[in-house]
């Protein structure tokens, strides 16, 4: 993400150079083979509400984590902060 934010000009190909050889090159050489319906705007629409709902799953585990401990061994005053503040923001 870094990489195509600091160069919104970078082609497929170069990016797929950026990954040779890396774990990720795989999946993004499937990526850069599929021919993906709709216009570029509804994929940045599509892509920010995937980003969301990934932001949703993350605090809702993370409250799960929290309130699980909660009951043993405990949580900390840090940990109690953060789960009241990660409960506050589903609000």
């Amino acid at each position: 993400m870094t990489l195509i934010q600091s160069r919104p000009d970078i082609s497929s190909a170069t990016l797929l150079e950026q990954f040779d050889g890396r774990e990720e090159a795989v999946a993004l050489n499937k990526l850069a083979l599929l021919d993906i319906p709709g216009s570029p705007e509804s994929w940045v629409v599509e892509f920010s509400d995937a980003l969301a709902q990934l932001d949703r799953q993350t605090i809702a585990q993370r409250i799960g984590e929290l309130q699980l401990r909660q009951r043993d061994p405990g949580l900390s005053d840090a940990e109690k902060d953060e789960l009241r503040a990660l409960l506050s923001s589903r609000r």
